[in-house]
């Protein structure tokens, strides 16, 4: 079995302040991704690895996550960054060559939208999933290898959205 989270990068500064891929995250937004990693750790996730796309929000959400699940990696790969529904598929399904990840079964995408809510949409039986800032998805898959992934197969097991008292 594979377990598949897929979490949307938290709150971050508006767009007209920095170049899009250099955007940090807002002071809420820090506090969503702890929110998010501390819920992904009570819920006992033992992730094998983190996969983020490189832009600062992502990073920092990513970073975040990792302290709080003790991921075994994180990395960031550059196509995650303007990555479509179809290219998580594809990186998931047929770019894995790292090791650390073709042996895991407990893998987190850290992304953007729309892509991440529309692959979380595809993932399961769901009819749609609109993930919020901070917020992430949890679904299991009946494969032995990430390369049998397929749309519609997953069984959400999870779904964890940041609340902050304000």
């Amino acid at each position: 079995m594979k377990t598949l989270i897929v979490i949307r990068h938290a709150e971050a500064v508006a767009k007209n302040l920095e170049t899009d891929f250099e955007r940090e995250l807002t002071d809420k937004g820090r506090l969503e991704a702890e929110d998010t990693g501390r819920k992904l750790a009570e819920a006992g996730y033992a992730i094998d690895t983190i996969m983020a796309s490189p832009a600062e929000r992502t990073t920092e959400t990513a970073q975040i996550i990792q302290k709080h699940v003790n991921a075994k990696g994180l990395e960031y790969e550059e196509k995650l960054y303007h990555a479509s529904c179809d290219d998580l598929f594809e990186f998931i399904r047929e770019g894995f060559n790292r090791d650390v990840i073709l042996n895991g079964n407990i893998l987190a995408i850290v992304g953007h939208n729309p892509a991440v809510s529309q692959f979380s949409s595809s993932l399961g039986t769901e009819i749609s999933v609109m993930l919020e800032t901070g917020a992430a998805v949890v679904y299991e898959f009946l494969v032995d290898n990430w390369h049998e992934l397929r749309v519609g197969h997953g069984a959400q097991k999870d779904h964890f959205t940041p609340k902050l008292t304000e």
